[in-house]
């Protein structure tokens, strides 16, 4: 072998194998990507469904690209809700019109490249220095377990599989991009590039659904909990993000003020018989629905047509579960913010969708898209923390606790890509 084949090949080795130990990015990337597309193969000959009929087959501003203006805005009534995904229908339109493949092939790759970003960031979350000490050399391996049981979890069929529901796994792409980005800060000769871009997809992901206005606080959490240590110091090394995000606020409320079809955080069609009131009582009976289903997801359903509660001794049990949940989530802020944070990140996702504004549904699982990554977080890490033993010099697995794991994350992964097919 020459030097010039030596030197490729050398290359080649570093990528599968890189000199920190564990497996190389590209290779969980790959065995991820393939794991989620076989899952999802039997998705493209769906057809329209629901929703699909009137914002595809009937939305006439996705029928030419251009003028740009055609598709972000509505003629006479102002911007359009969600101007970013109205363009991918557009794209899928000019593609292949009417065609449900192309745009189930379009959901597909935005769900795998959202698996990616997320792998992405939980292998850069824990190498970083405030967590880099409590997993030893698992980074890899605990990053490839969460990202495949998020991607494969059948949960998220509605978001993939449901082509409007695009919305939602768009949005949940931009919001996990924005997070690789704030990442990349931390490490990069030149943080203000991936400043500026982690405030444009923070921005694509408003554009996306709305319920993506609390992640300019996510990101500020993050930033103190993980990465600054305080408000303070997060502020002074990021103040290009910060300032962006504030932009993005402001032009998304700009946007909302001027809406042709004012929602509101992506509320959608509002229930004109159901108080506010009432809808916010019977949301901690609906998001406990959520995370049982995080657990044990069955039996899935498309639209639910949820029965309101009014009796206090249907609505009582459920409300005080949450509550001390909520209190535990504050407490856990002063106290152990990195638990509190997975908490956090999850009520203020369902915070616009599961709160104080009535929705025609109740419950839909799609809003379970993002929500469900800090439950799984928590779940594999209580389970890794568990079934480990502490030593002097970090963490490490008994060759039977290995074992065990190792056939229940199979088993757990293997069950969860079967039930999603």
């Amino acid at each position: 072998m020459g030097n010039h084949d030596r030197s490729h090949w050398d290359r080649i080795c570093l990528l599968l194998n890189p000199p920190t130990g564990g497996w190389s990015p590209w290779v969980l990337g790959f065995f991820l990507a393939v794991a989620v597309f076989l899952a999802y193969s039997n998705t493209f000959q769906g057809v329209f469904q629901y929703d699909d009929y009137s914002d595809i087959r009937d939305n006439m501003s996705i029928r030419r690209l251009w003028p740009l203006r055609d598709i972000f805005f509505i003629a006479g009534r102002g911007f359009a809700s969600r101007p970013v995904v109205n363009l991918t229908f557009a794209l899928n339109y000019a593609l292949g019109a009417l065609n449900p493949f192309y745009y189930h092939l379009t959901n597909l790759g935005i769900h795998i490249c959202a698996s990616l970003a997320f792998l992405g960031i939980l292998r850069r979350t824990l190498s970083l220095p405030r967590l880099l000490g409590r997993f030893s050399g698992d980074i890899s391996t605990l990053s490839l377990v969460i990202g495949a049981l998020w991607a494969l979890h059948p949960l998220q069929t509605e978001s993939v599989s449901y082509i409007t529901q695009r919305y939602e796994s768009l949005m949940g792409l931009f919001v996990l991009l924005t997070f690789y980005c704030v990442l990349r800060t931390a490490e990069s000769p030149s943080p203000m590039r991936w400043e500026v871009l982690a405030s444009l997809c923070c921005l694509l992901a408003l554009g996306s659904k709305e319920v993506a206005v609390s992640v300019p606080i996510l990101v500020l959490l993050f930033d103190r909990t993980f990465m600054a240590g305080n408000f303070r110091k997060a502020w002074q090394e990021r103040k290009v993000l910060y300032l962006g995000l504030m932009v993005v606020w402001l032009g998304f409320a700009f946007i909302q003020l001027h809406a042709a079809k004012r929602t509101w955080a992506g509320l959608g069609e509002q229930s004109e018989t159901l108080s506010w009131w009432l809808y916010a009582l019977n949301q901690p009976a609906v998001i406990l629905h959520y995370l049982r289903l995080a657990v044990w997801p069955h039996p899935l359903n498309l639209d639910y047509f949820w029965p309101v509660a009014r009796a206090s001794k249907q609505l009582l049990p459920s409300i005080l579960v949450i509550g001390a949940m909520l209190g535990l989530t504050l407490w856990g802020l002063i106290r152990l913010p990195k638990i509190a944070y997975l908490a956090v990140f999850f009520f203020l996702i369902l915070a616009p969708t599961s709160s104080v504004m009535p929705i025609l549904d109740l419950a839909v699982e799609h809003r379970m898209y993002l929500p469900l990554a800090p439950v799984i977080i928590f779940i594999v890490i209580s389970v890794y923390y568990v079934t480990t033993s502490g030593q002097n010099d970090g963490i490490s697995f008994s060759p039977m606790n290995r074992l065990t794991i190792t056939t229940i994350v199979a088993c757990s992964i293997s069950v969860l890509g079967v039930l999603t097919y």
